[in-house]
């Protein structure tokens, strides 16, 4: 099939949950597939391609719309009814290029990665389209709001849930399916709308990378990893910190905790002036902080999809303490692939545990990387997604046969 696929980041490098999936898709789908690439950029953004331009036939970018005057913008959008965040990808120049594209090229499909792109719906609407927003937007909304201590940002991440939850109620039901990565990402859509044709095409983990490397353990140490941009992610390791670890450190003193990923915010990387903790920010290569460590913790309280730190860190065989929040996607049972924890007590009884029994720890961590073999591979993923692009487009030419 020939396929354009309409990206809202460019997927290289596959350093954060969307561009992985995207990464993943391009990589798989190519195998079979013929793959036009239409990605936005950021305005001044340096474009690494690596090894996209292998996968795909042709790439086009777009850049973004400006974030000029964003905090007037911000304001004015408590005024208006679409989320605030399509105003940065209602972008002319993209739904030109996407008409150019389809006007010069024969396609099957037309796929759209995440839910600011199905706006475009109005652009592709006489094709199969298949909307992958990874996760409900409107159940990630609902438990940050829960979470959010300022009162501001409170009442402003609450103005834009409701708007995510309109937007994603009408829109998604015009795509000829509709591509989520859990049960409950699907539960939610459908309770907003029953019409909306959804399959589940959970994440994957690249089990060849992920694997254990096999370095010395520094022991006994903790490690939690992604990208700690996100709200989800500081709010976990600041609970952790103040609740959790240095209760465990009254138990073991010479404990250590590494907190890895991108732009960590100020408070994450001022939990660095205690001795016993490192903050990374970016790095290259994850695997050998995960690796060294004897734990890895995954304290999330909030947010929704599947998690690929937990993944990575099953794929690498390490034992884990996790939030129920967290593993909520995944199809992960206490005490078999992991340890569960909702609680400061249950997080410090459970690493407690996993120092004290090396036996627990290799048995729980084995039975993890199992898990993420038989389930969680891309090309698993690939072959769902495969399977609804047929379904949908012989339902489409089912349907205009009818209409003769």
């Amino acid at each position: 099939m020939k396929i354009l696929m309409i990206s809202e980041k460019f997927p290289y490098p596959p350093t954060d949950g969307v561009r992985l999936k995207v990464y993943h898709m391009l990589k798989g789908l190519s195998k079979r597939h013929d793959i036009f690439l239409l990605s936005f950029v950021e305005p001044a953004e340096k474009i690494d391609y690596g090894n996209i331009k292998s996968f795909c036939k042709h790439i086009d970018l777009v850049p973004k719309n400006s974030r000029k005057l964003l905090a007037l913008k911000v304001v004015l959008n408590l005024f208006e009814r679409s989320p605030f965040s399509l105003k940065v990808y209602n972008s002319k120049k993209m739904k030109d290029k996407i008409k150019a594209t389809l006007a010069g090229n024969k396609f099957d499909l037309v796929h759209l990665d995440m839910a600011n792109t199905a706006q475009f719906i109005d652009v592709v609407g006489h094709m199969p389209t298949f909307m992958a927003p990874h996760d409900s937007v409107t159940f990630n909304l609902s438990t940050v709001v829960k979470r959010e201590k300022n009162l501001l940002i409170k009442f402003y991440r609450y103005m834009q849930f409701r708007k995510w939850r309109q937007y994603e109620k009408t829109m998604y039901a015009k795509y000829s399916k509709c591509f989520v990565v859990s049960d409950i990402d699907k539960q939610v859509l459908l309770s907003l709308n029953p019409k909306i044709d959804i399959t589940v095409a959970p994440n994957g983990v690249d089990v060849d990378f992920f694997k254990p490397l096999n370095l010395k353990k520094e022991y006994p140490s903790l490690v939690f990893s992604g990208s700690m941009e996100s709200f989800q992610s500081y709010d976990a390791i600041l609970y952790f910190y103040d609740e959790i670890y240095v209760r465990i450190k009254k138990r073991i003193p010479d404990i250590r905790l590494y907190i890895v990923g991108k732009k960590p915010p100020d408070s994450v990387r001022a939990l660095s002036k205690d001795s016993s903790v490192t903050v990374t920010g970016f790095v290259e290569d994850v695997r050998p902080y995960i690796d060294k460590c004897t734990v890895y913790i995954c304290p999330i309280r909030c947010g929704s999809g599947i998690k690929n730190r937990l993944l990575e860190a099953m794929a690498m065989k390490m034992p884990i303490v996790a939030s129920r929040k967290s593993c909520e996607a995944l199809k992960v049972k206490h005490m078999e692939h992991l340890l569960l924890a909702d609680n400061p007590k249950e997080f410090i009884n459970g690493i407690s545990e996993l120092l004290e029994k090396e036996e627990l720890r290799q048995e729980i961590a084995n039975n993890a990387r199992k898990l993420v073999e038989k389930e969680y591979s891309w090309e698993n993923t690939i072959n769902i997604i495969e399977n609804a692009y047929k379904e949908a487009i012989n339902k489409k030419i089912k349907h205009r046969n009818i209409q003769k």
